[in-house]
């Protein structure tokens, strides 16, 4: 059953009726736990048997020759049925099923306290009075809640909003996580490139105002939707939507993001888009769009929808790597962002100017380059562990950084971090920090070096220890402890013969 939107107003006037009824109904019925189940009780705590009650007299009552006889007023409620509980589980989005399990020989299926507490956020949060709530048994508030549904309108979505639900679930159906670099992914069709010459040369990322505004009770429909359909894909979805745009070090949002928010506003922002380009193209959100930040943190933007437009994967790589070369660029912050377009609008106009088989040529090799590095890195990974300590020992020694970060990357541990459950990383600088921005996440090469002699069992010298701690005080974004990204840190790459406990204080000390 579709959850359907659920009116607080309605609710209660329903409430008043219904309670009315059953204050009416009490009035004259007699207890429903009879006395000879209170003598059990009471017997059983003292354990003793239970005395045997004489069964009450019911009183005459005087027969009136002319009149009918009145019908004697029920007092026992039918108690509600599977499906009318499990519908009413379902439609307030509380998941509670009352069902044979749960009906004891009483006249009515009660909640346990748990199940009430969260029974009674859910209503709460939806507008309803929660002193009345906590009165409720499951089959009064069952009723309620029918007869609320019946008087709400079925859905809150207009025709326009449920196309575009669909539409926005057939997308996010369609994501997968797995994505392998090609080479030559910055540069795209010639055409494209033209036009996102002339988007920047006219200053139109500052400008752009994406067509629609979608409400955002559509957007948290789009992902209720799709949890209930398929629990996995939305999570993956989430942790997609949460990492779009990858905000650097500083741009946090004015009034900041909690749990799924920033997720949800992500998926907003590709609603408005209609899940295309500043340019109007439709790719493929996942991979080949993604999300720019139009005022760049180091002139103080922020990481919030406004400051958001939605560009190719090629044009915003091209940007990357330009935003990488203003580092080394001698002025103000401003005076580097103007840097930085007037390279990309260079850039991108030169790419405009390709020929067809220009572009396929530049990406073979790029693709070529991948596929060579990733046969290189096969193989010193498969090297590493048949070396002798001596021969790793000079290998470290005299690498430079370019390849200590190819050893880093054949030295991690495959599969997952034990400490954190994630795909292990071979980036030693552990998420976050700003010393692990600075460092493209790897560190200095002296502290890749340490990191290496720890992996492969070398002796480790005062200085190593030293910069192993180096890498962990890079890590400033994180809120553990050092102990804590210490074993974070070695669960991506688990020394062959483990840390002494001397060794880990003496990294953990080089911190403070």
């Amino acid at each position: 059953m579709k959850h359907e939107e659920f009116n607080p107003v309605l609710f209660e006037e329903a409430y008043d009726a219904l309670l009315e009824r059953f204050n009416e109904y009490e009035e004259g019925c007699p207890k429903r736990r009879s006395a000879a189940s209170d003598a059990q009780k009471k017997a059983n705590q003292a354990g003793e048997a239970p005395k045997k009650q004489q069964a009450r007299k019911k009183p005459e009552v005087a027969k009136k020759p002319d009149a009918k006889p009145k019908r004697k007023k029920s007092c026992r409620t039918p108690l509600p049925t599977y499906s009318e509980a499990q519908d009413f589980a379902v439609g307030t989005g509380t998941g509670i099923a009352c069902g044979a399990s749960h009906i004891s020989a009483s006249y009515v299926c009660r909640l346990d306290a748990g199940d009430r507490d969260k029974l009674t956020k859910e209503l709460v949060a939806k507008g309803v009075s929660k002193s009345k709530l906590s009165k409720l048994s499951y089959q009064q508030i069952s009723e309620v809640a029918k007869k609320a549904k019946a008087m709400s309108p079925k859905s809150s979505l207009s025709a326009d909003e449920e196309k575009q639900v669909q539409a926005a679930l057939t997308e996010l159906k369609s994501y997968s996580a797995d994505y392998q670099k090609k080479g030559g992914d910055n540069l795209q069709d010639p055409k494209a490139a033209a036009e996102y010459a002339k988007f920047y040369a006219a200053d139109k990322d500052l400008t752009y105002k994406a067509p629609k505004e979608t409400r955002p009770e559509v957007v948290k429909e789009t992902l209720r939707r799709l949890k209930e359909e398929d629990p996995t894909q939305y999570k993956a979805v989430m942790k997609a939507l949460n990492s779009k745009g990858s905000p650097e070090a500083g741009m946090k949002a004015e009034a900041g993001w909690k749990g799924k928010e920033r997720g949800e506003a992500v998926l907003k922002s590709l609603m408005d888009n209609d899940f295309k380009d500043v340019l109007g193209q439709r790719l493929s959100w996942g991979q080949e769009m993604q999300l720019d930040h139009r005022t760049a943190g180091s002139v103080g933007g922020k990481d919030q929808p406004s400051n958001w437009i939605w560009i190719s994967l090629a044009s915003n790589q091209t940007k990357g790597g330009y935003e990488s070369a203003a580092k080394k660029v001698k002025g103000t912050p401003q005076e580097k962002e103007a840097f930085i377009k007037r390279s990309l609008i260079e850039g991108l106009t030169a790419n405009s100017k390709m020929s067809a088989a220009q572009v396929k040529e530049v990406k073979a090799k790029g693709a070529a380059a991948v596929i060579a590095k990733a046969e290189g890195a096969s193989k010193t990974r498969k090297l590493l562990p048949t070396m002798t300590p001596s021969q790793r020992g000079q290998l470290i020694e005299r690498s430079t950084s370019n390849q200590m970060k190819e050893i880093l990357k054949a030295s991690v541990a495959e599969g997952k971090n034990p400490v954190t459950g994630r795909p292990t990383s071979y980036r030693p600088v552990l998420s976050g920090g700003n010393g692990a921005r600075v460092r493209k996440d790897y560190g200095t090469v002296p502290q890749m070096k340490a990191l290496a002699r720890m992996r492969w069992g070398e002796k480790l010298s005062s200085s190593d220890l030293s910069n192993i701690g180096g890498i962990l005080k890079a890590s400033t974004g994180s809120k553990k402890s050092p102990m804590e990204r210490l074993d974070e840190l070695l669960g991506n790459f688990p020394p062959s013969t483990g840390l002494t406990a001397a060794e880990r204080i003496a990294i953990v000390d080089s911190i403070k």
